[in-house]
């Protein structure tokens, strides 16, 4: 197999992917070269000299464990989640537009947080199933002073490693968020699937694009995602303080569709 690119959002190349007699590699500029092998039991780092410890398990939960699980057979998607009555909602968006704040909100709100940046999961026979990886959230300065005042002005809050429990939940919907100005609505608008399967391509997080069969089966499982599970457009304001509302329209969406096992 050849050797993949890994761009950042701003174009810039961050890491390379590579196969090589049966195990695979991550080789993440500056931060470390990861190794793990088909069985998916470890994944073992080898760090720039000049990387901090935090640096290489950061990249390696954010980047490199959910690329290690869709080569190894699941789909990721660049997206954070919260666990619901009725399954894990997934939060999808360019990067500042809200992914974490949002996840982050349905945590003040009593669900359960699933993930932040990065979402596993799979089609199944009924729709879909998501998979609890560890996961560090991160909040930015804005937002922790608004969940967290009492912990000043410019700070950016840094969460603990967790892990969301049960191990494996379904998939209830995927959001492709946006944010509007101070006064709009939050409105919610179902996605065909058509539009769906192109609208979600961007947001995966793929091992490599080189290897066909792999470029195949991530193909194949998207539009099967895009028909199984619904894909919402949601619209909200900008504002924290309307971030409430926006979760009790979410909740309520929800709560009020069918089921993806009906």
């Amino acid at each position: 197999m050849g050797i993949d690119t890994w761009r950042d959002f701003r174009g810039e190349v961050c890491a390379l992917t590579w196969s090589a007699d049966a195990a695979h590699f991550v080789a993440w500029h500056g931060i470390a070269l990861y190794r793990f092998d088909a069985s998916g039991s470890a994944v073992v780092a080898y760090p720039d000299p000049q990387a901090s410890a935090r640096d290489v398990n950061r990249v390696y939960l954010r980047a490199v464990l959910p690329a290690a699980n869709q080569r190894l057979g699941w789909q990721a998607l660049h997206a954070s989640a919260a666990l619901t009555s009725r399954g894990v909602v997934v939060f999808c968006g360019l990067s500042g537009h809200g992914k974490s704040t949002l996840a982050y909100a349905c945590r003040t709100a009593g669900m359960t947080q699933w993930a932040d940046d990065s979402v596993v999961l799979r089609p199944t026979s009924s729709g879909a199933e998501a998979l609890a990886l560890p996961f560090d959230f991160s909040l930015r300065p804005e937002s922790t002073s608004f969940f967290h005042p009492e912990r000043g002005q410019g700070v950016q809050l840094l969460g603990r490693v967790e892990q969301a429990s049960p191990t494996r939940a379904p998939v209830a919907a995927i959001c492709l968020i946006h944010r509007s100005d101070d006064t709009a609505p939050v409105t919610i608008a179902a996605v065909e699937p058509g539009q769906a399967f192109t609208r979600l391509l961007p947001h995966a997080c793929t091992f490599s694009m080189v290897d066909p069969d792999q470029r195949r089966r991530t193909f194949e499982e998207y539009l099967d995602l895009s028909t199984r599970v619904p894909v919402w457009d949601v619209t909200y304001p900008r504002g924290l303080p309307r971030l409430a509302g926006v979760v009790d329209a979410l909740r309520h969406q929800v709560e009020s569709s069918p089921s993806t096992a009906e």
